[in-house]
């Protein structure tokens, strides 16, 4: 796979079919992914490119947010442990999978 492809899905540039080419399946809520052996680390910043660039959209937020919490094998959160913004990253990521409203005032959203 491509890590600048799956780092512009992340950042929201891209939606997360331009890696279908690389694996990436969804039928349904049933995503797929072809096994990947490095996983691409994801930085606040990026998470944060991609809130602002689906903030407009409840649905694409949605889909990118679940998209986030299910491609483990292709991304990575390792590089959030010791940025203090993971936290409200995380829980916002997890609040807009399940179409919630979501409020990051602190990240100046």
């Amino acid at each position: 796979m491509s890590t600048q492809s799956i780092l512009n899905v992340v950042r929201g540039i891209e939606p997360w079919k331009v890696l279908r080419k690389m694996g990436v399946q969804r039928n349904g809520d049933v995503w797929r992914f072809e096994p990947y052996s490095d996983p691409v680390l994801i930085t606040a910043d990026d998470l944060i490119m991609g809130f602002k660039r689906y903030s407009q959209s409840k649905l694409a937020l949605r889909e990118w947010a679940t998209f986030l919490l299910v491609a483990s094998n292709i991304i990575s959160f390792d590089a959030l442990e010791d940025d203090p913004r993971a936290d409200e990253l995380l829980d916002a990521i997890w609040q807009a999978s399940f179409g919630e409203e979501i409020t990051l005032n602190s990240l100046a959203l």
